[in-house]
């Protein structure tokens, strides 16, 4: 079992402690928990230091004043002592980094209602793994992604694998970007629409080919040369809209765009596919993304896909728990 020092990590919960979601309370009991058990080994660990420092001091190699305990001035340039400076800043910096992403996850499961919570544990593998990886993680943006993750285990465990947190730790800043600028192209959960008559680096706005294919080799993305793509035919028979093709967006494919035409023909997109660790990134890039928007976005983008020339307007609708749909807006083609 891993080696999890969660002692020195420091986490204002005041604010947090007030309100105790369950979701909150779920993280503090596993963190509290843990630091509980490994209270006495600390304890032993720290009695052994101090007999270290002890013969350090009986070796002329250290002081013990004013209450410091420093070391000779002839051993600040030795080579141990530089490696042992280096690997103390080392050490402060992934206990801040662990700081942050644990701090993300409380903000993440301060906003989370108590019947979105499971009752279940989380497995220790999966924290050990996930405390490991965000020792490395130093972007803000990769923290929030790392708060995530914990808060989407704790809320329901065993649903994240670790195929999933494996990528993720091989993923930069750069690359979580990349993704993100393809979501709004994404639909149905799995797919990411795209017109085949422009090259691959205007494909999508902003994202080269290099870019792609980087996602590719994260396993994000299954293919996305020509040979693998798939043209996918668009479904009817939505609501009153019996005739009209839609697009279901969102992982909960709870946003609906309807395309409509003069034209009774069959349409069909190209689309690239994601994989199941793809679908988990999207699954939890679009719980901090305004779907509404990204729909306004992609419905003005479909009017310049070949194809889709004879598309006059697209309207979007929500649909809610209950089945019902509420309209958003209707974009007409310009």
């Amino acid at each position: 079992m891993s080696d999890i020092k969660i002692s020195p990590v420091n986490i204002d919960l005041t604010p947090l402690v007030e309100s105790a979601p369950k979701g909150v309370n779920k993280l503090f009991d596993l963190l509290f928990s843990k630091h509980l058990n490994r209270q006495q080994r600390t304890d032993r660990l720290s009695s052994a230091q101090i007999e270290k420092d002890i013969k350090l001091i009986e070796n002329g190699i250290a002081e013990f004043r004013d209450g410091k305990f420093i070391l000779n001035s002839e051993m600040v340039n030795n080579p141990t002592t530089v490696v042992r400076n280096i690997i103390n800043n080392q050490t402060t910096i992934e206990q801040e980094n662990i700081q942050q992403s644990l701090n993300k996850a409380l903000e993440y499961l301060s906003g989370i209602e108590d019947h979105e919570v499971s009752d279940d544990i989380i497995e220790q593998t999966f924290f050990n793994k996930w405390f490991n990886f965000s020792k490395e993680v130093s972007d803000d943006e990769l923290q929030s992604l790392w708060g995530r993750l914990l808060a989407e285990e704790l809320c329901s465990p065993n649903t994240i694998n670790y195929l999933v947190l494996n990528t993720f730790s091989l993923m930069s800043k750069r690359q979580l970007e990349s993704f993100l600028k393809i979501v709004p192209y994404t639909a149905y959960s799995h797919l990411i629409f795209y017109d085949n008559n422009r090259p691959k680096d205007e494909a999508f706005e902003g994202t080269s080919s290099f870019e792609l294919q980087e996602l590719q080799d994260l396993k994000l993305i299954k293919e996305f040369n020509s040979t693998f793509q798939t043209s996918f035919p668009l479904s009817s028979g939505m609501l009153d809209n019996k005739d009209t093709p839609y697009i279901s967006k969102s992982y909960k494919g709870n946003y609906v765009l309807f395309l409509k035409s003069e034209s009774n023909k069959e349409l069909s997109i190209t689309a690239y596919q994601l994989t199941s660790i793809g679908q988990k990134a999207l699954e939890i890039a679009e719980k901090d993304a305004d779907i509404a928007s990204q729909c306004q976005f992609l419905a003005k983008k479909l009017f310049n896909f070949s194809g889709l020339e004879h598309i006059t307007d697209i309207e979007i609708q929500r649909r809610d728990s209950n089945g019902k749909y509420e309209f958003i807006e209707n974009i007409k083609r310009a």
